[in-house]
């Protein structure tokens, strides 16, 4: 059963930007990218968790280049067994090739869930609320720079800085079928709030509210060995762009599958698929246009495989290592200037990435986890993070 509700993240805050620009004969919209909640299925009591994680991102890709430098905080806190509250912030700074380079502080979120158990199952209320304490507002040409942030195969750190409000309510209900057998079924709601994206001002932007819905199995194959299917569907509001309707991204299906096995002494191994449909959405006429909405695919179908495990070396330190493989499809979003900055968005991309580090525990409360990865294939890249945490 899945246990997080996979959300747009605050890049979409952009895409009306796009729209415009390429009804001006410049770039296309924006994609669209996904992040989990913090949502558990379980009634254990969770630890007081304080982490930060500094990270470092550069990309090239046909002589282009893109950077990003960004810090994560945040704190976690239960109260009592049940219930979970969490808080969480983020700055960047970011420049690429061609583009005015974008610093800032991000937005807030904060969240809540709280577990329930009625009769053998175990119902799962939450709440999250983005307070948008953030930058919101940018130049046009630093917008640009957001938009490459955003692009799902780049995978930054930072995909965006600040949006408007937004909740997202959700209720998550698991029932065991059997000893082995555990089914489930969630769904949320996300309600956002609208903004002002040009520093300059102008008309404010408003996204288009969302409704997921997933459902899940998990099946216990042996002792140390589970299998797990998880559908979910993803069903984007209506962009709108000073109360004009300017976009509407359409549907998704995202398809997951993995098995896990222990392999005793604090070793594990996971194996995982993942498939995402195309978003097919439509975009109205031009200003001053003639004809009907016209179809437009920003959203890349992807199919990615990957394989991890995690090793002791030693009473305090464990190993982590990671390969995987992944494809995305073309795309209607292009986004391109004079050579030699020439970015083409919407083109197939397939990539490898291999990568690892260790978990160090120092002390009885606090653990260092340095990860590097490197990803070749259509572009390269170097991610690195540097988490500390703290937990007691």
């Amino acid at each position: 059963m899945p246990a997080s509700l996979p959300l747009r993240t605050g890049l979409v805050g952009l895409l009306l930007i796009g729209l415009l620009l390429l009804a001006l004969g410049g770039m296309a919209p924006l994609l669209v990218c996904a992040q989990p909640s913090d949502v558990r299925l379980t009634a254990e009591r969770r630890p007081v968790e304080v982490g930060m994680e500094p990270a470092f991102f550069h990309l090239q890709e046909e002589g282009n280049t893109l950077e990003q430098w960004s810090s994560h905080l945040w704190l976690s806190a239960p109260l009592g067994r049940r219930t979970h509250l969490w808080a969480r912030a983020q700055m960047a700074t970011a420049s690429a090739t061609g583009r005015a380079s974008l610093d800032g502080v991000g937005d807030t979120r904060v969240g809540v869930s709280t577990v329930r158990s009625p009769g053998a199952g175990s119902l799962v209320g939450s709440l999250q609320v983005n307070i948008p304490s953030g930058r919101q507002s940018a130049r046009s040409d630093q917008l640009e720079t957001t938009v490459l942030l955003g692009q799902p195969a780049f995978e930054a750190s930072v995909a965006s800085l600040g949006q408007g409000w937004s909740v997202v309510p959700g209720l998550t209900w698991a029932l065991p079928l059997g000893d082995r057998v555990v089914a489930g079924l969630g769904g949320s709601f996300r309600y956002l709030g609208g903004y002002v994206p040009l520093e300059d001002g102008g008309p404010t932007y408003t996204p288009g509210n969302e409704i997921l819905l997933n459902a899940g199995l998990d099946v216990r194959l042996r002792p140390a060995t589970a299998w797990s299917l998880d559908v979910a569907y993803t069903r984007y509001g209506t962009d709108e762009f000073g109360g004009v309707e300017t976009f509407a991204p359409g549907d998704r299906w995202t398809v997951t599958t993995q098995i896990r096995t222990s392999l005793g002494r604090q070793a594990d191994v996971r194996i995982l698929g993942r498939y995402t449909g195309p978003g097919q959405g439509t975009l109205p006429p031009p200003p001053g246009g003639a004809g009907g909405d016209r179809s437009l695919q920003a959203l890349p179908e992807s199919l990615q495989g990957q394989v991890d495990g995690r090793f002791p070396l030693g009473r305090t330190v464990r190993m982590v290592v990671q390969a995987r493989v992944a494809r995305y499809a073309s795309t209607d979003a292009t986004l391109r200037t004079a050579p030699p900055s020439d970015w083409d968005l919407g083109s197939r991309r397939t990539l490898t990435q291999v990568g690892g580090g260790p978990e160090i525990r120092i002390g009885d409360a606090v653990s260092w986890r340095p990860h590097v990865t490197y990803t070749g294939g259509t572009f390269r890249r170097i991610t690195a993070r540097f988490a500390l945490i703290w937990r007691q």
